[in-house]
């Protein structure tokens, strides 16, 4: 495991070869440093969290951001637990650490992934709308909003067929909304009435 030593007032006294390796770090490099100086700044919240806990003798679990001599970044999942001695009354920590690194990335590319999606459909000049497999609407993009003149959450909750003249509502369920649950793909032409009629 990846494992560090820091005195009573979070000061490194000694990492393990594998953490070493992982910072691309000697012991003796950051010996006297305090844990803090080799987070990244962005981590403040963080680092306030950690030094309160470390501080007042309590334990500390939780994530956080180092950056390697390179600057690159690397996350490590924590947990600091006080050792006492009872000779001395003398309390370290010991920290072990779990690499999350790849982890967190798969994540970011994923929040990045989601944020493309809802451009694409919030941008989008064609009407997109998600339902159900009742035909309630889950979702609708601007454009659609704008063709029926009604707010997303007008739409909302409601089903498609309310939108749609009274002698088509019929035909859409048998044809659109039968044929979807079975062959999970459904095409073809849809009529609706916006809010003016």
């Amino acid at each position: 495991s990846l494992s560090a030593i820091l005195d009573k007032s979070g000061k490194i006294v000694s990492i393990n070869r594998k953490l070493e390796l992982l910072l691309n770090l000697k012991s003796e490099e950051i010996t006297n440093l305090y844990t803090w100086d080799l987070l990244s700044k962005d981590q403040h919240s963080t680092i306030e969290l950690a030094k309160r806990s470390l501080l007042n003798g309590k334990t500390w679990q939780g994530e956080i951001r180092y950056l390697n001599k390179n600057g690159q970044s690397i996350w490590l999942e924590g947990t600091a637990t006080p050792m006492i001695n009872p000779n001395s009354k003398k309390t370290a920590y010991l920290i072990l650490f779990n690499d999350v690194t790849t982890r967190k990335i798969y994540e970011q590319e994923i929040i990045k992934s989601e944020k493309r999606h809802r451009d694409l459909i919030n941008y989008s000049q064609a009407t997109i709308c998600t339902h159900d497999m009742t035909g309630t609407i889950l979702s609708m993009n601007p454009a659609g909003c704008e063709i029926l003149e009604y707010e997303s959450h007008d739409l909302i909750g409601k089903r498609i067929s309310d939108f749609m003249p009274i002698e088509y509502r019929e035909q859409f369920q048998k044809e659109y909304l039968s044929n979807l649950q079975s062959n999970q793909v459904q095409e073809g032409i849809l009529k609706v009435q916006s809010k003016s009629g």
